[in-house]
């Protein structure tokens, strides 16, 4: 009787090991699930805020710029805003002028760059569907003229510096070719444009970023943040903000 207990009891121990080990395997897999959606979910939250904060601003150089403008005017389908603007913050002295550009432009990806896109299960060619899409405005504007190996970004140009020209920095957005906007794709962002429009008055200007997803479902890789401020043109008074789209 003895040993027939015992036996018993091993088997109890076994079954009961068995069990144990099945809960901890499943407890195990559902950790690793949850610690992937969440880097997931922080590598989300991060690259929106920082290509928000990239939106922001570009409409904050240009609100500046527009509250001491004597000429400006809007070119190449809206993907050009030129700005003549007083040098000094002192709105009496109209004489020292400077012109100042906001240019969109179609760039090539460079090959290390593509690596890291392809890393990230994001496919060069997605780039074109995602971002040159109808469904954003100034991207749109962009889609019959960059090709799928291109990005888009803004330049802020200006034919005149010294110390009393305010301090545009960065003055690319976003910009690849060097080892600090590497960190900067890393965070997600994948490329910018700005558009603008006049009409009764007022300036329209509205800014594009593109930003990637965490790794994972490669069809929702890219998604875009829309911003746009309207501004009147009569050396502003004031700033409206329009909805996002």
């Amino acid at each position: 009787m003895t040993r027939n207990k015992s036996s018993h009891n091993d088997g109890l121990s076994l079954v009961e090991m068995l069990v144990a080990l099945g809960i901890m395997g499943i407890l195990a897999v559902g950790v690793a699930r949850f610690s992937s959606n969440f880097e997931k979910s922080k590598a989300r939250s991060t690259a929106k805020t920082h290509t928000k904060n990239i939106n922001k601003r570009l409409l904050k150089f240009v609100e500046r710029d527009m509250k001491f403008q004597t000429a400006f005017s809007v070119q190449d389908n809206g993907l050009t805003l030129e700005i003549t603007r007083r040098k000094t913050f002192d709105q009496a002295d109209t004489d020292a002028t400077y012109v100042v550009r906001y240019v969109t432009r179609c760039q090539q990806i460079p090959n290390d760059i593509r690596s890291i896109l392809r890393d990230r299960v994001y496919a060069v060619s997605r780039l074109k569907q995602a971002i040159y899409s109808s469904a954003h405005t100034c991207f749109d504007r962009l889609k019959d003229i960059c090709n799928d190996s291109t990005y888009p970004q803004v330049f802020i140009e200006f034919d005149d510096t010294d110390d009393r020209i305010p301090v545009y920095r960065p003055n690319l957005f976003p910009d690849f070719a060097t080892q600090t906007a590497k960190r900067e794709l890393r965070k997600g962002t994948a490329g910018t444009a700005m558009c603008s429009g006049e009409s009764g008055g007022k300036i329209q200007v509205m800014v594009n970023s593109a930003y990637l997803l965490s790794a994972g479902d490669s069809s929702e890789s890219v998604s875009v943040l829309s911003d746009q401020i309207l501004l009147t043109t009569d050396n502003i008074a004031g700033v409206t903000l329009l909805p996002n789209e």
